[in-house]
């Protein structure tokens, strides 16, 4: 089986029939206002599986990663708990734009100090 197909099989077309399942079953509540309303812990579910897919065990085609390499991280992820997991797969994000204000404003302060000295 190539990986390109457990990619789709496994990751997207699981997501899928989970989110038709939850739509079979509690649809019928939210018939009346016309649109499927899904809870807070479902609402991050397809950003989680798009990030399975990109994961390094998952990632196929010429992206440099050995077999040995994919297998290990496919064991790692296998062992690791579930919040590392979430956190391995989309990891804390930073805004870089605050990031780049604040060397900004630290070499301007370093750069105004020696101009005054």
């Amino acid at each position: 089986m190539k990986l390109d197909d457990v990619r789709q099989q496994f990751v997207q077309s699981k997501l899928v029939l989970a989110l038709r399942e939850y739509q079979n079953i509690f649809g019928v509540q939210h018939a009346l206002t016309g649109r499927l309303i899904y809870p807070e812990s479902l609402k991050l579910l397809p950003l989680y599986s798009l990030s399975l897919s990109k994961c390094l065990a998952l990632r196929g085609g010429n992206t440099g990663a050995t077999l040995d390499e994919r297998l290990y991280a496919s064991f790692e992820m296998m062992i690791m708990s579930v919040p590392r997991l979430l956190n391995f797969l989309y990891p804390t994000m930073f805004r870089f734009d605050d990031w780049l204000i604040k060397v900004l404003e630290s070499t301007t302060s370093i750069s105004l100090k020696s101009d005054s000295e």
